[in-house]
């Protein structure tokens, strides 16, 4: 048995944790003293030298070459581990570093302030000089917290984004290499991003389309996103402006309600003063109704941001439930809207699609799933497939009696069919007054074709008799019915039948007041 000590380093102190290795991990491997090796310790991997120890302990040690590490699947998960504590070891495989001629990486600072005073030319020279001694690697997150000269530009951390060698994962850099730096970002923008690298949405083609002519095309400055709470409003935006690197301000209506004066000239500070390497800036104003109210005190720091951002180069996107809840000092500064809806058939199935990508099996209906969803905006389908992978989890480790196991159980269109039980559109708690409904039609009504039928059939003779009158009635349910389940579609018949019926007697006593009016007047007069 071979003992392996991980030497990590936390800040200015460095410890060191032993383990009980097989010599014939190593064996195998041929690892010697002084081999760069890969170790691969659950999603983290961590580029090690192998060392040997001093004469008391005459074994091999392995030491972290600087803190460089990268996630196992070649995408970076984390820039903020939890933990410098290292696992049990998965497999250790040794590298041979190859020499990379170019490299392009992202670089992020502590603070805003630091990247706007930052110089480009000086920061590649910089980087070149910090990555020269390591071996790194593509999607390799550089820790610099524990150099002098990283410290010196308080330079967080170094994102090796591109390395452009296919054949060779690892490599250093030479004395003719050259550094390019293709985004500059900070801490907070980076925590502001988290869960948007590789979002994948969908659903929202239409609206992302729009979004990219009205701010990356045409470089509009004021565009307002419409739709019911849930329906991806931020979202979309913020995975649309990580996509395009753009510097993002986030102010969030339901907790920054306390907007003061100062707060809004700091803001404005922060977007006009020149960013590196030419970043566009958005600010993005989420739930701005919240600000616009009928609150006069908010409203008035609303509009003095607004006029103070209007000859800028600044653009600003706001969300909102509905244009008309927002104050006309405020609804009048955005000139372009992007309206998200209720999603129709096919947006449902190409939400569950994405949702469902990672876990779903080749038994999985999206069709079915769609057709039992009428109603269901992007929020609810997430709920209800969070609810669905809880009860296939629950229903295997029951079957195989072993909670640890390592197998994670493929989705059905059961167990989407049992979530729906337990989950209802969101949007029937929302009232009719506060959001705002595309026109809908049978078609993205999916399935219930006999209820349809039914109901089509008794009010066809109705509302011809009737139309005038009826009309109103029919468009006042229509809303309600695209949001009902199958379970109330029932209920919805007999409600609307019982009005139709409400309304003829109606009509029938207004024709008889009217008869009886007419009859007085021809009365003769004594």
């Amino acid at each position: 048995m071979f003992r392996i000590a991980f030497k990590i380093r936390d800040g200015a102190d460095a410890t060191s944790q032993r383990f009980c290795i097989p010599s014939s991990i190593l064996e195998n491997a041929s690892i010697k003293a002084s081999d760069t090796i890969i170790a691969n310790c659950g999603i983290y991997s961590y580029i090690c030298r192998v060392f040997p120890l001093p004469v008391t302990e005459p074994e091999n040690c392995i030491t972290l070459d600087n803190t460089v590490s990268f996630s196992s699947s070649g995408k970076t998960e984390s820039l903020f581990p939890l933990s410098r504590t290292l696992l049990f070891p998965d497999d250790i495989s040794v590298i041979k570093p190859t020499s990379f001629e170019k490299l392009q990486v992202k670089l992020i600072f502590e603070n805003d302030i630091h990247k706007l005073v930052a110089n480009n030319e000086y920061c590649q020279k910089l980087i070149f000089t910090l990555l020269q001694p390591l071996v790194i690697k593509k999607n390799a997150v550089v820790d610099c917290k524990n150099h002098v000269l990283a410290n010196l530009y308080h330079i967080h951390s170094i994102v090796i984004s591109e390395t452009f060698h296919d054949e060779q994962d690892c490599g250093r850099l030479t004395k003719s290499s050259s550094v390019e730096i293709i985004e500059a970002s900070t801490i907070k923008q980076q925590k502001l991003f988290n869960g948007f690298e590789n979002l994948e949405l969908g659903g929202i083609n239409t609206a992302i389309s729009l979004l990219n002519i009205y701010l990356y095309h045409n470089n509009y400055k004021s565009i307002i996103v419409l739709g019911p709470s849930g329906s991806g409003k931020s979202s979309l935006i913020m995975s649309f402006c990580k996509k395009k690197k753009y510097f993002l301000v986030l102010i969030e209506g339901m907790t920054d309600c306390n907007l003061t004066f100062s707060k809004c000239n700091e803001y404005v500070q922060q977007l006009t003063s020149s960013s590196f390497l030419d970043q566009r800036s958005i600010l993005l104003i989420d739930d701005i109704d919240q600000l616009a109210s009928s609150n006069a005190k908010k409203r008035k720091q609303l509009v003095y941001l607004l006029e103070c951002l209007k000859n800028t180069n600044i653009s600003i996107v706001a969300t909102a439930a509905q244009k008309e809840l927002i104050h006309s000092s405020v609804a009048n500064f955005f000139k372009r809207q992007i309206f998200l809806g209720i999603p129709t058939f096919d947006q449902r199935k190409e939400i569950l699609a994405a949702l469902a990508k990672s876990a779903a099996s080749n038994e999985l209906n999206y069709d079915k799933i769609a057709e039992l969803t009428p109603g269901f905006i992007a929020s609810d389908l997430v709920h209800l497939t969070q609810e669905a992978l809880k009860i296939q989890a629950n229903n295997f480790y029951s079957q195989s009696g072993d909670k640890n196991c390592a197998i994670i159980p493929a989705l059905k269109t059961g167990d989407f069919e049992k979530a729906l039980l337990s989950v209802s559109p969101s949007i029937l708690k929302t009232s009719e007054w506060s959001m705002k409904v595309k026109p809908v039609y049978w078609k993205d009504i999916g399935g219930m074709c006999k209820i349809k039928e039914r109901l089509q059939l008794k009010c066809l003779y109705v509302i011809q008799r009737y139309s005038k009158r009826l009309i109103f009635i029919v468009q006042k349910v229509y809303f309600c019915l695209v949001h009902l389940d199958a379970a109330r579609q029932l209920w919805l018949e007999a409600w609307l039948l019982s009005a139709m019926l409400i309304s003829l007697l109606q009509i029938h006593l207004r024709y008889i007041h009217h008869t009886l009016e007419n009859q007085k007047k021809t009365l003769p007069r004594y």
